[in-house]
Order: structure tokens, then C-alpha cells, then sequence
């Protein structure tokens, strides 16, 4: 896929990294000896590459990957270079036209990503089910590995296939159900889920950071079981995603920033705030975000398109360093026969011969990517991915053949079989383990309480009498007011319908509309305290805590008290209070309630967007009836 080239910054490591978790280099060795040992340890680990570009027009009955196509991911290169998985990607471009937001726009790319998806299973199903089987849980690679065959996975690169709020949701339901396994919200350009990296290029940025629908999406990957993934969108939203995201997530193709200065990388903070998360990073063999080299001399240029004319191809697919894919993903090499690509590459020898390149990134530049990784966030928090056929590719492993080359210069660098085993794939299957293990949890979840079902349910409301007791104390920023007793009544829950007109009006038209709505609603229940007359509660819902306990949101279209209406501007120009109880499974426990809050949409559940004001805190909740 086209990237925009930023200009990276080569920064030396001054040798290898001597930290507790970074391997202390081993010393010089006999060469066949330290060969034989990398051989043997890549043969015993699993190697995965979390992202390789497809084209649907490789997949069909006549032309597919069990031959060598001269592109750079196919069985024939895995099994020379021992690559044993390889995360194949359901790629679409972010159209920037007036029709990108639109439905033509969306039905377009979601037909693009459906021809993917159709494209990978016919390869593990019809072409190669005797080399390749398609994984969809960490136990599935390590079974279809130990069987001798190649593993493919699907990773989805740019949520704009999802469509809009009509069917983003159902979609990512979908798309699990096609096998997918990582997702993210958005490539080289806006998306309506999340701001791209390349924003940071004319710093015009559409949502600053996630969207209100990106942030359902994000509920959404987390109750399904999809790794939320981290490369392209913009580092503001990576950081809401990470803070929001209750699993692990990945960046499936992103290095170190600190090293290679490039929109598309990892800063220190981003990095920092994925180890917290849990995720894992997976550097990437992409030249231009490792290093930058210099320019080419102009006869060396020259040459190149010279060559490319006579063979009718792109200059970028033919000089090293360039190329990738074409439109739709297709390798421009692969239109040619193999009679061609073999007189292609003996004159492309001739011209290097005459004009050498200037040297490019190498396998050494790209493991120290994953060195500086690893002193920063820990060596469980590392991986690897390539980007072949869509701009990957380095000197040393210029394509799945040369897998074997990372093994050997990380076994140069003293890591051990252990540590390799973790870098090359275990730390996302771990990751992959635990996002699974997240869904599990949050779909028995749902089901854990009566009367609290998905907004797609459509149950209708359900009358309650309930009564909670509380004592109210002011600490935001209008001042205080004291500890005051607070009853708290709910007459009804609102239903799922209700539920989901108002959240589609907060992610269309944000949260003045929502206020509106409400303010025309029926009450659920009312809110006050002795001393003044109780306010009607616009809004109420639950949610499922472990250990039978309970998540209680409540909203009404008004201050709690005289005094703070008529103190902060912010409160009176904008009187909505958002009220959260966590209660345990006898009905007690503590709360918080937020003046003028703003609101933002998280799934099924909504929560604070800012937090302008601190809360105001409701302690000894119990429940009277």
C-alpha cells in the first residue's frame, strides 16, 4: 500500500543493550558452530509474522501461492525461509473523496474486505489445504504447526470496511466469524473510527483521537475477541485506545520511534502506556521505518526507470527498497512470467554492478529496533512482523525465504531459545490468549443479570422499585457544600430501544442532542436530598460487576443543588448530572456524580468524555429497598 516516506533518523545503540531482561551478546564463535545453533532454534520455534499484504487476483484456481509468484510471501518462500504463520491481511485504502463517509463509499471498501476474507479461505480450504491451515486461536497454530503445515491467520488493516454506526457493530461480529483476529481503526488517512498518523503532516486531525463510534468499536473487539491494533491511527488515539481497551492490544506493524522518526512508529509514551496495557509491539522489517538511506546517484536512477520502461513496470518496482504493491495489493512483478523476472533480475544485477545502491536498512538495523524495545518495555511486550507485499522488506530478509536471518542475528546477539521463542510469536499468542479470555468474561457478563441484555436485544422496559441511600459531598471546583443524605429512587430501567435511539443521537450529533432527548424523556426515577425537592432521573441502566455485583449509571438534565446551578458558568450553560454506583451483590458500596459532565459511548455502556470537574462523591450507598 502506498506510505508517505518521512525522513527517519538512524540513531546507533552503541552495542548491544545490557539491561536485566536484554541478552548479554555472546562472544565470537566458531561461524558453523553459531550457524548450526540458530538453525536448530529456528527449527524448534514458531515463527510469526503478524502482517503480509494480499491480492485477490493471487488466489484464484490458476494462480495462487502454492508456487512462487515473485512476490514475497508465498508456501514455497515460507517453506524455504521457514516462516510458520503469517497473518494475511484484509486491507482497504481510506478513500478522502466526498463519497468516503458515505454508504456508496462503505459498501464499497466492505466489498473489497469481503473478497479478501473469501480469498484467504480459499487457499487453506481449496488450493493448499495440505500446507496451509487457517488458525483462530493460539492452540490452533500450535496444532497445525506440529502437523508440518504453514498457518495462516486474517488480520483486518483499516476499520473503515466496518461501515458506519448502522453497521459497525454488527460487523465486527462478522468479520470474527471470517477469522479475523486483530483489527485496526484506520490507516493512512481519517477514518470514521479514529485520526491517522497522517495527520501529523498538515495537523488536521477529524475526531482528536477515537471517534464516539471507534469507541463502541473498541467495546465491541473487546466482547468479541479481536486484538485492537494499534499501527496507523494517530497517537492520541492510540493512547485513548489503550486506556479504554479492557484486553490487551497490538501495534501488528510499528518500530521504534526513538530510532527511526516516522509518523508510523512508537514513541517512548506510546510504547510505555502499551506495557502498561499488556500488549505487544511488533517491530517492522519496513525500510523506510527503520532508516532512511541516502538518495540514489542520478545515473543509478536512471538506470532504473530505463529498465522499468523496457519491462513495462513502475521504477519502485524494480530498484531495492521499492515497490511493494500495486493498486489492490497486486505485486507489479507477478504480471510478468518467470522467463521475464529471471531477465529482469540478471539486468537488474548489471545495473548494480554499474551503479550500486546506497546501502538501506538491514537485518542488523531492524534487530535493533527489537533491542531497544526490549530495554524499554520488557522483552514480553516484543514481536516481529515484515509488511511483505505491501512496502516490507529489508536487506537480509527481503521476503519470507530469508526468514531464517532474524533468527540467526538475534542468536548473534545472545539472545536465548527461551526469549527468541517469546520475540517470534509467543507474546501474541499470549496477547491473542488473553483478548479471548477478556470476551469470555464480558459475555458471561451480560448474561449474569436479569433484565440487562445487548442494545441489539430490543427487550422492552422493565418496571422496578428500587431505593438507594447515600451521602452526598461536593468537591469539584464550584466549592463545597458539606456532606448532605441523598435517596436515590428507580421506578424503571431504561429499555434497549431507548437505550439505543439515545446512543445513536450522542454519536451523530454528540451531547447536546442527547440532552434534548432526555429532557423530553419519560423519568425512571428521581434523585435529591432532604433540605430540597428531589430532581426526575432522565435516564437509568445496569450492568454486570464479578461477584454478582452491579454497575448503576444514572443520568438527569439538571444540577443537584441550588447552589451549583447558580455558581460555575459551565454548570448552568450545560445542567447535566451523570451519576455511577458500583455496588456489590448485597446493594452496597460507593459512587461518584459528575456536573456538566460530557459523555462518550463505550458499547453498550457510556462514560465520562472530560473531566472538566472533579466528581462529587456519594459514599455509604445502601440499598433501603
Amino acid at each position: 500500500m502506498p506510505r508517505s516516506l518521512l525522513i527517519c533518523a538512524a540513531v546507533a545503540l552503541g552495542g548491544v543493550i545490557l539491561t536485566g531482561q536484554t541478552p548479554t551478546p555472546v562472544a565470537a564463535k566458531d561461524e558453523a558452530a553459531l550457524m548450526a545453533k540458530a538453525r536448530d532454534i529456528h527449527d524448534r520455534v514458531i515463527a510469526l509474522d503478524t502482517h503480509d499484504d494480499i491480492s485477490p487476483a493471487n488466489f484464484t484456481a490458476e494462480k495462487n501461492y502454492t508456487v512462487d509468484l515473485g512476490n514475497q510471501v508465498n508456501l514455497p518462500k515460507m517453506f524455504k525461509g521457514g516462516l510458520d504463520t503469517a497473518f494475511f491481511i484484509v486491507y482497504v485504502g481510506q478513500n478522502r473523496t466526498p463519497e468516503a463517509f458515505t454508504p456508496a463509499g462503505y459498501d464499497n471498501v466492505y466489498r473489497q474486505a469481503v473478497e479478501k476474507f473469501d480469498a484467504i479461505h480459499r487457499l487453506t480450504k481449496e488450493f493448499a489445504p495440505n500446507q496451509i491451515e487457517l488458525a483462530l486461536t493460539s492452540a490452533d497454530v500450535r496444532r497445525i504447526n506440529k502437523l508440518g503445515k504453514k498457518v495462516a491467520m486474517i488480520g483486518v488493516e483499516n476499520g473503515y470496511s466496518l461501515g458506519d454506526e448502522t453497521t459497525a457493530i454488527a460487523r465486527v461480529k462478522e468479520f470474527h466469524e471470517r477469522g479475523a483476529r486483530y483489527l485496526s481503526l484506520a490507516h493512512n488517512g481519517h477514518s470514521q473510527l479514529a485520526d491517522s498518523n497522517t495527520g501529523e503532516a498538515d495537523g488536521v486531525w477529524l475526531h482528536k483521537g477515537l471517534s464516539p463510534l471507534g469507541k463502541q468499536v473498541i467495546a465491541e473487539l473487546n466482547r468479541t475477541g479481536i486484538m485492537v491494533d494499534i499501527s496507523h491511527p494517530s497517537k492520541e488515539a492510540n493512547l485513548q485506545a489503550m486506556a479504554l481497551s479492557r484486553a490487551p492490544v497490538i501495534a501488528s506493524h510499528s518500530s521504534a520511534r526513538a530510532l527511526c522518526d516516522h509518523s508510523r512508529n512508537l514513541d517512548d509514551e506510546q510504547l510505555l502506556a502499551l506495557k502498561k496495557n499488556g500488549g505487544v509491539a511488533q517491530a517492522v522489517a519496513l525500510a523506510a521505518y527503520v532508516k532512511t538511506p541516502p538518495p540514489p546517484s542520478p545515473e543509478r536512477t536512471a538506470a532504473i526507470e530505463k529498465l522499468a520502461a523496457e519491462f513495462g513496470l513502475p521504477a519502485s518496482a524494480v530498484g531495492r527498497g521499492g515497490g511493494g504493491r500495486g493498486p489492490g495489493g497486486t505485486s507489479p512483478l507477478a504480471a510478468l512470467s518467470e522467463e521475464k523476472r529471471a531477465e529482469l533480475r540478471t539486468k537488474m544485477e548489471d545495473v548494480n554492478a554499474k551503479f550500486p545502491a546506497p546501502p538501506r536498512a538491514n537485518v542488523k538495523d531492524f534487530v535493533d529496533h527489537l533491542d531497544y524495545m526490549v530495554k524499554k518495555i520488557g522483552i514480553d511486550h516484543v514481536g516481529i512482523s515484515s509488511d511483505f507485499d505491501g512496502g516490507g522488506g529489508i536487506d537480509g530478509w527481503a521476503d519470507a525465504s530469508e526468514t531464517f536471518n532474524v533468527t540467526l542475528e538475534l542468536v548473534r546477539r545472545g539472545y536465548t531459545e527461551p526469549q527468541i521463542m517469546k520475540i517470534w510469536g509467543g507474546n501474541l499468542l499470549r496477547v491473542l490468549d488473553k483478548v479471548q479470555s477478556v470476551a469470555k468474561d464480558l459475555q458471561k457478563q451480560q448474561k449474569a443479570v436479569p433484565g440487562v441484555q445487548l442494545a441489539s436485544s430490543h427487550a422492552q422496559p422493565k418496571t422496578v422499585q428500587e431505593e438507594f441511600s447515600a451521602i452526598y459531598t461536593n468537591i469539584s471546583n464550584v466549592g463545597a457544600v458539606g456532606a448532605l443524605p441523598v435517596t436515590i429512587r428507580i421506578t424503571r430501567w431504561t429499555g434497549d430501544d431507548e437505550h439505543v435511539n439515545l446512543m445513536r443521537m450522542l454519536s451523530k450529533d454528540g451531547n447536546e442532542s442527547l440532552l434534548r432527548a432526555l429532557q423530553d424523556g419519560k423519568s425512571v426515577g428521581s434523585i435529591g436530598t432532604p433540605q430540597q425537592l428531589a430532581y426526575d432521573l432522565r435516564y437509568a441502566r445496569q450492568y454486570p460487576l464479578e461477584g454478582g455485583g452491579r454497575r448503576i449509571i444514572l443520568m438527569t438534565d439538571r444540577p443537584m443543588t441550588a447552589f451549583e446551578r447558580l455558581s460555575a458558568s459551565v454548570t448552568r450553560d450545560y445542567p447535566l448530572t451523570w451519576i455511577e454506583l458500583k455496588l456489590d451483590a448485597a446493594g452496597q458500596g460507593e459512587g461518584s456524580m459528575f456536573l456538566a459532565a460530557r459523555l462518550r459511548l463505550i458499547g453498550d455502556v457510556l462514560g465520562i468524555e472530560d473531566f472538566a470537574n472533579q466528581p462529587a462523591k456519594l459514599n455509604d450507598v445502601k440499598k433501603v429497598k
